[in-house]
């Protein structure tokens, strides 16, 4: 599960980590165990893409690397196969070096991290040699230890030496290592490569794992947006809609009409198609959207990440019209009631939001009457005077 820091105490119990300043960030509490394979190796590459992210603008959004959104922590590959810590059990060594990369890794300590991965890589080839899957994670802990650190020549490098080997062994492992490789494109705003990578693992994890797979949902968002990055390019922007109107129906069958994904594609699709120069089917999307992201509200426990869509679509909506438009001012007004629920009345957001739409009713009174935020002034009582 994911968020800002799960809490557990159990041994290989996975916790956040409480001195580090980084939402989220990995921490692993008790012995070094083997967990499952498919399901820790996707939340340690995960955890990864959180952090590689820098370049991508800010903006009002919840943290969705996996719904994958309370946030998925790192824990290493090289603890991912039953047959790897069997091979570790046989080598106090190769233990050692595990367990000092993680203690590093965990800590924010890349430089240390990098040498521990180094170690441990050379003594992967020399006690596994061959095409193994010692070798493959061992140089995948090493790529994440130089994409964390932002040296992405280098991440690049051993992801590459990862994916070669695990393209001889098989299995989901491939399909990650696609992804971590998109994620230092997309790092370097590299789109084209990046949406080239994206596209690979997503027919990857779709293959291997079914449509409905969190795995394979998670690639289709980073794939869309790839396509959708804030950088026109019309190629994009088309293979954007197209591949939002063939996920949706899975997406509607496998997670439910109202399902939180379906409005997150949505949304997408929304910005795709504004992306377009098509506001029209943009603005029809995206109140689809919305009403989605409205229907299950609840007031007494709101669900965090279903508000953040709420507002955000409200400004995407805001945003395609003019100021005067009863329509933007409506829109804003109910980003403001949305902002007041989510951070309360009194955070800056919510300030500023309710001082932008205080100026909107004063320069545009008779917007703001249509819009349904002000209410008519009464007319005028006639007085009848008797002669």
């Amino acid at each position: 599960m994911r968020g800002d820091g799960a809490q557990g105490g159990e041994k290989g119990e996975l916790v956040g980590h409480a001195d580090s300043g980084r939402r989220g960030a990995p921490s692993w509490k008790g012995a070094c165990v083997a967990p499952d394979r498919d399901r820790f190796a996707h939340e340690m590459k995960t955890s990864v893409r959180q952090r590689m992210r820098y370049n991508r603008p800010r903006r009002l959004h919840w943290d969705w690397r996996g719904m994958r959104h309370l946030s998925i922590l790192a824990v290493a590959l090289v603890l991912t196969a039953a047959g790897s810590a069997v091979g570790q059990e046989r080598n106090p060594e190769m233990a050692a070096a595990s367990e000092e990369w993680l203690r590093y890794y965990n800590a924010g300590q890349y430089d240390a991290a990098i040498a521990a991965g180094l170690w441990r890589l050379r003594l992967a080839d020399q006690l596994f040699p061959g095409d193994t899957l010692e070798r493959a994670e061992a140089a995948n802990t090493l790529a994440m230890s130089y994409h964390s650190k932002r040296d992405l020549a280098n991440a690049q490098l051993f992801y590459e030496r990862s994916l070669a080997i695990h393209e001889k062994l098989g299995g989901s492992a491939i399909c990650r290592t696609m992804n971590s490789l998109g994620d230092v494109a997309y790092g370097r705003l590299d789109m084209a490569s990046a949406a080239r990578l994206y596209e690979r693992a997503l027919t990857c994890f779709e293959t291997l794992r079914g449509p409905a797979d969190s795995q394979t949902i998670a690639a289709l968002f980073d794939l869309i947006e790839a396509y959708n990055y804030p950088v026109y390019r019309p190629d994009l922007a088309a293979k954007a809609d197209l591949l939002a109107q063939r996920w949706l129906p899975l997406l509607e069958r496998a997670k439910g009409p109202d399902d939180l994904a379906v409005v997150r594609l949505l949304r997408e699709q929304g910005k795709a198609l504004a992306a377009r120069r098509e506001p029209n089917r943009a603005s029809a999307v995206r109140e689809r959207a919305l009403a989605i992201a409205a229907k299950q509200r609840d007031a007494a426990k709101p669900d965090k990440a279903r508000l953040v869509l709420e507002a955000g679509l409200a400004e995407d909506l805001a945003s395609a019209l003019t100021w005067s438009h009863p329509d933007h001012i409506r829109y804003t007004a109910r980003k403001l009631a949305v902002l007041e629920t989510l951070y309360g009345a009194a955070d800056s957001r919510t300030v500023a939001a309710r001082s932008y739409v205080a100026k909107l009713r004063t320069s545009f009174p008779e917007a703001a009457v249509v819009a349904g935020i002000v209410k008519p002034a009464p007319a005028p009582v006639r007085q009848w005077r008797h002669r």
